[in-house]
């Protein structure tokens, strides 16, 4: 519920730009468990398109979420933030005072290393043949999320299709940077930021996360 809470807020303040209701846009275009799927994706083209914060009616108090429309929604822009902020508050409850934790681009560092020394995190260089760091960033109590078009891709003929979905448009950004890096003091909300800043908000699901107001810097390649 906490995830669905947060995404449904930044939804309402970024206007519509991050929408958690992109799940039939990832799944049509094969982003999604199943292969790409043509007719959907003419459907989805042709769809008018109804921001999650517009039609769904929820109660937090009594865990109950009703939608006034047909909807598909997609929490991938914003739950691997999340969970990679529970696991922190786990460690720490059982007297952890240190680690580096990390799932799919989403990464928190409390405490520091060892030696004394701050978490060392490589940002990847946005480049489809290979993989090798662009530059590094060192994390102490503090958290990073990147998001790119250079990972996840369908072809369709000599284009290459990100997997970050603009609502405005029903379909994968066709201009955007090639990878957007988020510091923030933690990740629910900041991988948003970094899948709504890779293209105004779009993301699957908008996908990387700070909390708004906790954003400490915004990295663009």
């Amino acid at each position: 519920m906490a995830v669905l809470t947060e995404g449904l807020d930044i939804g309402l303040r970024s206007g519509g730009a991050f929408d958690i209701a992109m799940g039939d846009l990832v799944t049509a275009r094969g982003f999604g468990a199943k292969a790409a799927d043509t007719q959907a994706i003419r459907a989805a083209l042709g769809k008018k398109r109804v921001a999650a914060h517009e039609v769904l009616e929820f109660d937090a108090t009594a865990y109950k979420v009703r939608k006034h429309t047909p909807l598909a929604l997609d929490l991938s822009g914003i739950a691997k933030g999340y969970a990679v902020d529970l696991m922190t508050d786990t460690l720490r409850g059982f007297g952890v005072e240190c680690g580096l934790l990390g799932l799919d681009g989403e990464m928190r560092g409390f405490g520091l290393r060892p030696d004394g020394t701050a978490w060392s995190v490589a940002v990847e260089r946005p480049d489809y043949n290979a993989r090798a760091p662009l530059s590094m960033i060192a994390l102490r109590n503090s958290a990073v999320a990147t998001s790119g078009d250079y990972r996840h891709w369908v072809e369709v003929g000599p284009r290459r299709l990100s997997h970050t979905m603009d609502p405005a448009r029903g379909s994968p950004l066709s201009h955007a940077p090639a990878s957007v890096t988020v510091l923030a003091d933690h990740l629910h909300g900041g991988g948003c930021l970094g899948h709504g800043a890779d293209g105004g908000w779009g993301g699957k699901g908008c996908g990387n996360g700070a909390r708004t107001g906790a954003c400490r810097a915004v990295l663009a390649a």
